[in-house]
C-alpha cells in the first residue's frame, strides 16, 4: 500500500491521541504502537523508545488533522499513487472524492471474495482445502493489514479437525458463554479471581513477567478458566517442578500456568513475555576491554523486554502438537482467546476419533491374524494329509512286491527236502507274511487319518507359505508343493 493513501480511522484516532500529548488510559493493548509506526513511516509522527515509549506529533501530523490531506509535496521523492492523483484532481475541480480504490473488472478480488464469503457464512467459513492451491495465510495477511473486514475486525484462520481442514471467522465472531475478554480486560478490577489464577497470584508463579504486564496475563488466565469452567472443563494450575540435577527431568507433564482437562485429554496454557532487538550502547567498561583485549567484541544488540505477549499450548494427547501464537500488529491476544477453547476442543476430538480408529483396526487386525492361522492351520492339515496318502501308496506298491515275492518264496520252500532247512525257511516265511501284512494299508479300516495340531512353528511355515505377512502376495510361488492332499479319501 503506498505511504500517501489516505488515514483510516485507527490511524486517525492514533494521530489525535499523539497530538493530544499521548494521554494515559486510552487504549487496551499495544496495538497503538504499530499504528504509530505505521505513521511515522508517513513523516506525520516521531516515535522514540529510549527512556521508555513516547510519541510527537510533527507539522505534517498537525495539518492533516486540520485538512484531512497530506501538505503538497510531501511525498517529493515518491511518484503519486493513482488514488491520491484521483483525489487531487477531483479537489481542484470541486467534486466529492471518488472511491479510493483502483478500478478493476467486475469480479472481485481474491481478498474481497474470501472476505464476503466468511460474512456470507455468519462470520465463521470452514473450508476442506483438499485440492486448493490458494494461499489462505496470505489472503488474510492481507485482509488485516489493509483493515478490509467491516467494524475493525480482523480475520483469524485455524487448523480444522483434520489437515485440509480451515476454519476462518472474524474476531468479533466467536462461541463464548462468559465475560467477553474485551471486557475482562477492560474492567476496572477483578472481584474474584479464578482459585487457579489466585493460587498463581499468591505462589508469585509469574516472575517471568515484568511487573507492567503481569495484570494482563492474568487477567488472560482468568477469561481462558471462566470460559473453561462454563463449559464443563476443569481447570487446576499445573504441579510445581522440582529441579533435579542439571534442569528439570519432568518432560511427561504438561507445563504451563493453566491444566484444562477436557475429556479425555489435558491441556495446558503457558504465557511468555516477547523481547525486542535493541541496539546495544557500549559502556564504559566494554570501551577499555575492547583497548585491551584485541579478541572481545562489544554486542552489537541487546535483548529487552517488550509489551507483546505469546501464549503457548501444549497436550497430553499423543495425536496434536504445541501451539503458540503472539500479539501481531493486527491481532491481539484477547482476540485468539476463544480460538484456546476451539483448539483444546479440536484436539480432544481428534484424540477420540484417532483413539477408536485404532482401536478398531486393532480388533480388525486380530481377527485377520486369525483368519490367517486358522487358514495356515488347515494348509498344515492338508499337506499331512497328502503326506500320509503318499506314504499309504508307497506301503500298497512295496505290499503288492512283497506278496509276489513271498509266492515265489513258497514254491520254492516246496522243493526243499531237507526237513530243518525246510522248518527255518517256513518259519521265516510265516513272519514275511506278518510283516506285509502290516505294511500293506488294505488290512486297516479305511479311514481319514487324525491329524496332530501344529505348533508355533508349523502354524508360522504355513504362514509363510501362503504369504500372510509378506508385501506381495505370490500364492502361486507360496503354495503347499504337495497338490495331491486335497483329494478326499474313500470310505468303506
Amino acid at each position: 500500500m503506498a505511504l500517501d493513501t489516505p488515514l483510516n480511522t485507527r490511524q486517525l484516532d492514533v494521530l489525535r491521541w499523539v497530538g493530544d500529548g499521548c494521554p494515559d488510559g486510552r487504549w487496551t493493548n499495544s496495538g497503538y504502537k504499530a499504528t504509530a509506526a505505521a505513521l511515522q513511516n508517513r513523516r506525520l509522527v516521531t516515535v522514540s523508545k529510549r527512556g521508555g515509549w513516547k510519541a510527537t506529533i510533527e507539522p505534517a501530523g498537525v495539518y492533516y488533522l486540520k485538512h484531512g490531506d497530506y501538505p503538497t509535496d510531501h511525498f517529493p521523492n515518491k511518484r503519486r499513487s493513482y488514488s491520491r492523483a484521483i483525489r487531487l484532481a477531483h479537489s481542484e475541480q470541486g467534486n466529492p472524492q471518488r472511491s479510493l480504490t483502483r478500478p478493476g473488472p467486475d469480479d472481485p478480488t481474491p481478498t474481497r471474495k474470501l472476505l464476503q464469503d466468511i460474512i456470507d457464512a455468519g462470520g465463521v467459513l470452514e473450508l476442506n482445502t483438499k485440492g486448493d492451491d490458494t494461499n489462505y495465510g496470505n489472503l488474510v495477511a492481507i485482509i488485516n493489514r489493509r483493515q478490509m473486514a467491516p467494524d475493525g475486525q480482523q480475520v483469524i484462520l485455524m487448523d480444522g479437525v483434520s489437515y485440509y481442514h480451515k476454519v476462518l471467522r472474524l474476531s468479533s465472531v466467536a462461541e463464548w458463554k462468559t465475560l467477553p475478554p474485551a471486557e475482562v480486560m477492560a474492567a476496572e478490577r477483578i472481584g474474584r479471581w479464578h482459585p487457579a489464577v489466585a493460587a498463581l497470584r499468591s505462589e508469585n508463579r509469574l516472575s517471568s513477567i515484568e511487573p507492567r504486564q503481569r495484570q494482563r496475563v492474568l487477567r488472560l488466565l482468568h477469561a481462558l478458566a471462566r470460559e473453561a469452567e462454563a463449559r464443563g472443563y476443569s481447570v487446576q494450575e499445573p504441579p510445581k517442578r522440582e529441579p533435579r540435577g542439571y534442569g528439570y527431568h519432568d518432560r511427561d507433564q504438561l507445563s504451563g500456568f493453566l491444566i484444562v482437562g477436557v475429556a479425555p485429554i489435558k491441556c495446558s496454557v503457558g504465557i511468555t513475555q516477547l523481547k525486542d532487538k535493541v541496539p546495544h550502547e557500549a559502556t564504559i567498561k566494554e570501551l577499555e576491554r575492547a583497548k585491551r583485549e584485541s579478541w572481545y567484541r562489544i554486542p552489537t544488540h541487546d535483548y529487552v523486554p517488550s509489551e507483546r505477549l505469546s501464549i503457548t499450548l501444549n497436550t497430553d494427547s499423543r495425536y496434536s502438537s504445541e501451539v503458540s501464537w503472539s500479539d501481531t500488529k493486527t491481532i491481539s491476544l484477547e482476540s485468539r482467546l476463544p480460538d484456546v477453547m476451539t483448539l483444546f476442543e479440536r484436539w480432544a476430538l481428534i484424540h477420540t476419533e484417532r483413539t477408536e480408529a485404532e482401536r478398531l483396526a486393532e480388533i480388525a487386525k486380530h481377527k485377520r491374524i486369525e483368519r490367517e492361522n486358522e487358514l495356515a492351520h488347515q494348509a498344515y492339515v492338508q499337506h499331512k494329509l497328502g503326506e500320509r496318502l503318499i506314504a499309504d501308496l508307497e506301503d500298497w506298491e512295496l505290499a503288492a512286491r512283497l506278496r509276489d515275492y513271498l509266492a515265489a518264496m513258497a514254491e520254492h520252500i516246496e522243493r526243499i527236502t531237507d526237513d530243518e532247512q525246510r522248518a527255518a525257511a517256513v518259519e521265516w516265511l510265516q513272519w514275511c507274511k506278518q510283516y506285509m501284512a502290516k505294511r500293506d494299508p488294505f488290512t486297516k479300516p479305511i479311514r481319514q487319518p487324525k491329524i496332530k495340531p501344529p505348533g508355533y512353528a508349523e502354524v508360522q511355515e504355513f504362514r509363510t507359505r501362503l504369504g500372510f505377512g509378506s508385501r506381495i502376495w505370490t500364492s502361486a510361488a507360496r503354495a503347499p508343493r504337495v497338490t495331491i492332499c486335497l483329494v478326499t479319501p474313500t470310505s468303506t
